[in-house]
């Protein structure tokens, strides 16, 4: 291997290990807001035991409450995009939540396969940069 070559392929390595970093970062954030969703999911499930008009604490920020009355415990508001709030039955949002969840288990194992392969080339880039140095 030409010294160029050496260059090339040095240059292509830092290239491919900050793209496995990249993708490690976005799967963090996606784990993340997989965790938020299902924890969601579970709390629209402990909704359908409220009853109308009961007393509840909803959160303004962030240490801060105030306490509400829940007329209607059996619907929610869903913002769909474009800052558009639809009402949704309990059962609605929560069978919409947990397809989001899945389309975001199937990226997530889409993005786990992509980094396994950038790996990989990265490991075969490191070999063929010792080997060509020791030469």
């Amino acid at each position: 291997m030409k010294k160029e070559e050496i260059q090339q392929s040095i240059v292509e390595f830092q290239m491919v290990d900050q793209q496995i970093k990249v993708l490690h970062q976005q799967l963090n954030i996606l784990e993340q807001q997989t965790t938020e969703i299902s924890s969601v999911v579970e709390n629209l499930e402990s909704l359908k035991a409220v009853k109308p008009k009961a007393k509840a604490f909803a959160q303004i920020g962030p240490g801060m409450s105030m306490e509400t009355t829940l007329e209607k415990p059996n619907e929610v508001l869903m913002n769909v995009g474009a800052n558009t709030l639809v009402k949704k039955s309990l059962p609605e949002a929560q069978k919409m939540l947990n397809q989001q969840i899945e389309e975001m288990k199937n990226i997530t194992q889409s993005m786990q396969a992509e980094i396994q392969k950038l790996m990989a080339h990265a490991q075969k880039l490191r070999q063929d940069i010792q080997t060509a140095s020791q030469q």
